[in-house]
C-alpha cells in the first residue's frame, strides 16, 4: 500500500512479509544471544539465548513461557529490575520520568554491553514517530516526545562512536497499546500494524548483511518501510542527514556579508 506518512520508499506495510519473516534462512539468529524485551521473533529465528529485562516479573515470565513454546533450542534468563535509581517510581514513562526510561536506559545498556560486543552485534533502540512530528501533534506529551528525540540523537552518536557495530533507532509502527488509551490518544484514526511487523523488522535489522542495512546505521527507520526498497537506497540516500535528528532547513543558503 501507499505510505500513510512521509516515507523514503514507496511501499508501506502494516503486517509482516516474507523478506522479514523469521522463517527466512537469511535472518538466522543461530548462535546469537538476544537481550531485548519481548524477543519471541528471535526465538522463531533460532537464537541460542534470550535475556529478558523489564520491570514486571509476571510479564517477563509470560514472555519467557512464550519463547519456550516457540523454540526448544532457545534458553531464557529473566532479569526484573529498574534501569534508574528511581525505584519507587511507578510510571517511569510519564513526564520527566520518560527521560530515565528512554534515554538513560540506552546509555546504561550501551556502557554495559558495547565494550565486549561481537563485531557483528546490533543495538536497536525503539523510537516513536510522534517525536518527529510538529509539536502541536503531541501537545501534552512533552516529556515522552522529547525523550524519544534525545534517544534518537544518542543512538546516532553511539553509531558513529562504534562504527564496527550496527546501531539504529526503530519506530515500531502503530500497535494498539494500553499506554495509548491511557494517554487519551485516538488509536482508531489510522490503520493498525500487527505486533509481528515491528518484531520481524527488527529481526531483519539484526540478521541482514552489512551491504543491505549498513546505510541505516545511526538513523531512524520505520518498521513500515519495505526492506527491499531500503536496500535499493544504499548509496542513493542523497543526504548524509537523511532520517536523523537535526535542525530543519540546515544547511541554510543565507550567508553573512563578510562570508
Amino acid at each position: 500500500m501507499e505510505p500513510l506518512f512521509p516515507s523514503p520508499v514507496p511501499t508501506w506495510h502494516n503486517d509482516t512479509y516474507p523478506a522479514i519473516h523469521p522463517i527466512n534462512p537469511n535472518l538466522s539468529q543461530k548462535g546469537k544471544t538476544v537481550i531485548i524485551t519481548g524477543a519471541v521473533s528471535f526465538a522463531h529465528a533460532g537464537a541460542k539465548h534470550i535475556a529478558i529485562m523489564g520491570r514486571t516479573f509476571s510479564a517477563l515470565e509470560e514472555t519467557s513461557s512464550q519463547i519456550k513454546k516457540t523454540s526448544s533450542i532457545t534458553t531464557t534468563s529473566i532479569f526484573p529490575f529498574s534501569v534508574t535509581d528511581e525505584a519507587a517510581t511507578n510510571d517511569l514513562a510519564h513526564r520527566v520520568g520518560a527521560w530515565d526510561t528512554n534515554v538513560k536506559s540506552i546509555y546504561i545498556a550501551a556502557r554495559a554491553f558495547l565494550p565486549t560486543a561481537s563485531p557483528s552485534a546490533s543495538l536497536l533502540s525503539v523510537s516513536a514517530a510522534g517525536a518527529f512530528f510538529p509539536a502541536p501533534v503531541g501537545a501534552g506529551l512533552a516529556g515522552y516526545m522529547t525523550s524519544k528525540i534525545a534517544a534518537a540523537k544518542l543512538v546516532e552518536y553511539l553509531a558513529h562512536e562504534h562504527p564496527s557495530l550496527f546501531i539504529c533507532s526503530v519506530h515500531p509502527g502503530v500497535v494498539e497499546m494500553k499506554m495509548m488509551r491511557e494517554a487519551g490518544l485516538d488509536v482508531f484514526k489510522v490503520p493498525k500494524d500487527t505486533v509481528e511487523l515491528p518484531a520481524h523488522f527488527m529481526l531483519w535489522l539484526s540478521g541482514a548483511g552489512e551491504g543491505e542495512k549498513g546505510w541505516l546505521r545511526g538513523r531512524v527507520a520505520w518498521c513500515n518501510w519495505d526492506v527491499g526498497e531500503l536496500v535499493e537506497m544504499r548509496g542513493k540516500a542523497g543526504r548524509e542527514d537523511l532520517c536523523t535528528v537535526g535542525l530543519v532547513g540546515s544547511p541554510f543558503e543565507a550567508r553573512g556579508k563578510d562570508r
